[in-house]
């Protein structure tokens, strides 16, 4: 009977071994839906190398337009901007990366995955078209009119036009009224999960609808820019 003890003993010990081994495997090895909720925190904190880590697509571009000195106005774009006007930008910015996310509904197939995303935001792509439709309007009235107190040229007196109605947009929008659905692919890559190329809607959850709206300002210039060469 001793025997059979020790022998039960022994194999309660694998087994409890086995079990501290799986749960070790499965702690060190992020679910789909843990991977998004990093990758996303992580962009939302302006940290691109840790959502990098986790995406498949290259980010260099977006590295380098949203860095910190561009953020923070001391890179050469933003050399020429006033202190205001500074200011105003880092407010666009943060206003930018002020999305809330929630993530469910995780399937998993062998390798592949999906979990949905739902992105509440404040709806940069309204504040970036109201401030432009402004711009527009009183740049054109410039043109006939004196120019503005404090600028020294034509070009400061745009920029000055500009950043007083991205300010005036960012203070008349006062909550996250932007609500984008989206799914994120993901594929397990050398035993970690991976975000593949994100959608349309994901971009535009991450964005405030902007990626869409400078797509299709992008297009419209093209087209605008093609007629007048033919």
């Amino acid at each position: 009977m001793g025997s059979i003890k020790r022998i039960a003993l022994v194999f309660a010990a694998m087994a409890l071994a086995a079990g501290l081994l799986v749960v070790a495997g499965c702690a060190s090895t992020p679910t789909p839906t843990a991977t998004v909720e990093s990758a996303f925190n992580a962009l939302k904190s302006g940290d691109f190398d840790k959502f990098s880590a986790s995406y498949a697509g290259d980010l260099d571009s977006v590295k380098e337009a949203l860095s910190s000195d561009y953020i923070n106005g001391t890179g050469a774009v933003t050399d020429a901007l006033t202190d205001d006007q500074k200011a105003v930008l880092t407010k666009f910015v943060t206003m930018l990366f002020s999305y809330d996310f929630t993530v469910s509904d995780e399937k998993i197939d062998g390798d592949s995955a999906t979990v949905a995303v739902d992105f509440t935001s404040y709806d940069m792509a309204s504040v970036f078209k109201n401030a432009l439709s402004e711009y527009f309007k009183q740049a054109f009235s410039l043109v006939f009119t004196n120019a503005l107190s404090g600028a020294t040229s034509v070009s400061e007196q745009y920029a000055y036009i500009l950043y007083d109605e991205l300010s005036a947009q960012m203070e008349n929008t006062a909550n996250k009224t932007l609500a984008v659905q989206a799914t994120v692919e993901l594929k397990k890559t050398d035993g970690k999960w991976v975000i593949q190329e994100l959608s349309d809607d994901a971009k535009n959850g991450l964005t405030g609808g902007l990626y869409t709206y400078i797509d299709q300002v992008s297009q419209s210039l093209n087209s605008l820019s093609s007629s007048l060469s033919s």
